[in-house]
C-alpha cells in the first residue's frame, strides 16, 4: 500500500533558509515537453498517523484512489507564469500572502521569475506535535496549455521558515540559437502568530488617548478614522504564539499625510491556517 510520510524537516528547513532548494528539470527535448510555470501551496490535515515506521517517522495510508503518476491538484492557492491573449502574464489564485514577477529579455534570452511568501498563523500547522504539514509543489504546464502540479515538499514541525527554489533552463529552436529561457521560482513560508482581535489607538502630542477603533477582521480592506488632534497611532494586536499562549503585541506609527498610506498590516488567519494580508488605512477627520 502506499505510504505519505512525514518527517520533522528542522534541519532541512535550515539549509533551504541558508542555501536555497534546487531542482533543475530539462524541458526542451522530445521526453519531457512540460514546462515550469509556478508554485502551489496547500495544508494538509492529516489527523492522527496511522503507524510509525522503524526509523520513528509517522505515516498515513494513502486513499485508494491517490493519483500514483508524480501529479497532483493545483492549489487552492498557486502563482504561475500565464499565457494570455496580448503575450505572457502572471496569475495569481489568492495566494496568502505576498508575490512579485519580473520578466528580463537580453540578448541571452529571456529570465522569468517567480517569488511568493505565504504566511502560516496556526500553531497546528508549525507546532511542536504537530502532525500536520504545508506542501509546496512546482507547477507544469503540458504541450496543450494545461497545468499540474509535480509531488511537492511537505514542511512540518517547528520551524519558522522554509524556502523553496525550483529553476529550469530551455534552448530555443527555431533560429533561436544560442539563447535560452530560464524559469525560476522562489517560494517562502513564513510563520506568523495567529491573530485573535485587533484595535487601532489615537494619541495626541502630549500622549493623551483620543479614540480607541476596534478592528473588523472580516474586510479585506480596513479604514480607521484618527480623530482631529491625533499625532500618533498604536496598532494593539491580540495574538495566539506557536506554543498556543495568548499575548498582547503593539506597535506604533506617525499619523500618515497621505490618506492611501497604509501603516499597519495585518495578517488575519483563514480556516486552513493560512493568514491573508490585510492593509489599515487611516485618515484624519
Amino acid at each position: 500500500m502506499k505510504r505519505i510520510k512525514l518527517f520533522a524537516l528542522m534541519a532541512l528547513a535550515l539549509c533551504c533558509l541558508l542555501c536555497g532548494c534546487q531542482f533543475a528539470r530539462e524541458s526542451a527535448g522530445a521526453e519531457n515537453p512540460d514546462r515550469l510555470v509556478g508554485v502551489s501551496l496547500r495544508a494538509d490535515i492529516w489527523g492522527e498517523p496511522d503507524g510509525v515506521d522503524g526509523d520513528g517517522n509517522p505515516y498515513w495510508n494513502a486513499p485508494q484512489d491517490a493519483p500514483d503518476d508524480g501529479e497532483e491538484p493545483i492549489g487552492p492557492y498557486a502563482f504561475y507564469i500565464a499565457q494570455e491573449e496580448d503575450g505572457v502574464g502572471f496569475r495569481c489564485d489568492a495566494w496568502p500572502g505576498e508575490t512579485r514577477a519580473s520578466i528580463n529579455v537580453t540578448d541571452e534570452g529571456t529570465e522569468y521569475r517567480v517569488e511568493a511568501t505565504a504566511y502560516v498563523c496556526d500553531e497546528r500547522l508549525f507546532g511542536e506535535n504537530s502532525y500536520n504539514s504545508v506542501m509546496l509543489s512546482g507547477i507544469y504546464q503540458r504541450p496543450d496549455g494545461t497545468l499540474y502540479a509535480a509531488d511537492g515538499n511537505g514542511i512540518s514541525g517547528l520551524i519558522g521558515g522554509y524556502t523553496l527554489t525550483l529553476s529550469e533552463e530551455t534552448s530555443l529552436q527555431n533560429g533561436g540559437e544560442g539563447k535560452k529561457d530560464r524559469v525560476e521560482i522562489v517560494a517562502h513560508i513564513e510563520r506568523t502568530d495567529r491573530l485573535v482581535a485587533a484595535r487601532v489607538l489615537a494619541f495626541d502630542s502630549a500622549h493623551a488617548l483620543l479614540s480607541e477603533t476596534e478592528l473588523d477582521l472580516s474586510l479585506d480592506e480596513i479604514r480607521v478614522d484618527a480623530p482631529f488632534g491625533a499625532a500618533y497611532l498604536l496598532l494593539e494586536r491580540e495574538i495566539v504564539d506557536a506554543d498556543g499562549a495568548p499575548g498582547v503585541a503593539r506597535q506604533a506609527a506617525d499619523l500618515p499625510v497621505d490618506p492611501d498610506s497604509a501603516p499597519f498590516t495585518l495578517y488575519v488567519p483563514g480556516e486552513d491556517g493560512f493568514a491573508r494580508l490585510v492593509e489599515v488605512r487611516i485618515s484624519q477627520r
